[in-house]
C-alpha cells in the first residue's frame, strides 16, 4: 500500500504535502484494518472465537476513524477540529519517532534482531519525513494553523 501511493507520488498525482499527509493516514486505516481482520481471523482459529470477534470489531471501528480523519484532513476547510488533528499528528509522530529510535538500540540479536533494527530505521525515516511535512508551512496553512 506504501508503494502504491510512492509511485503516485512519483508520478505526480499526488503533489500537495497535504494530500500526502493525508494519504499516508488513509494507508494507515487500511493497514490496521488488515492487520486486525488477519489477527481476529487467527484467534478465532485458536479457540478464542471472542477475542477474534472482537479484534475484528476493534480493528473496523479504529480504521474508520483512521479513514474520517484523513478525510478530514484532505477536505480543505480548516476548522478547530483540523487543529486538533494537527496537534495530535505532531505527538504522535514525535512519540513514533522516539519508539523507532528505541528499536533500533534495542536489538535482540540474531538475524532478526538486525532486521527488526532495519525496520525501525526505515520507521525513522518515514516519521521523521512526515514530522517534516506536518511542520510545513503549506500543510499548517491548510489545516489552519
Amino acid at each position: 500500500m506504501i508503494a502504491g501511493m510512492g509511485v503516485k507520488v512519483r508520478n505526480g498525482e499526488i503533489s500537495k504535502k497535504i494530500e500526502l499527509l493525508g494519504q499516508f493516514i488513509m494507508v494507515v486505516g487500511a493497514g490496521f484494518f488488515v492487520t486486525s481482520l488477519f489477527g481476529g481471523i487467527g484467534q478465532a482459529l485458536n479457540s478464542a472465537i471472542v477475542d477474534g470477534v472482537v479484534t475484528i470489531i476493534i480493528g473496523i471501528v479504529v480504521a474508520f476513524i483512521v479513514t474520517w480523519i484523513a478525510k478530514k484532513i484532505m477536505d480543505g476547510n480548516a476548522t478547530t477540529l483540523d487543529k486538533i488533528i494537527w496537534v495530535l499528528l505532531l505527538v504522535i509522530f514525535v512519540i513514533m519517532i522516539l519508539a523507532s529510535l528505541f528499536g533500533i538500540l534495542a536489538v535482540l540479536g540474531g538475524i532478526m534482531g538486525i532486521l527488526a533494527a532495519i525496520a525501525s530505521l526505515c520507521y525513522v525515516i518515514v516519521y521523521i519525513f512526515l514530522l517534516i511535512t506536518l511542520v510545513s508551512d503549506e500543510v499548517k496553512k491548510e489545516m489552519g494553523i
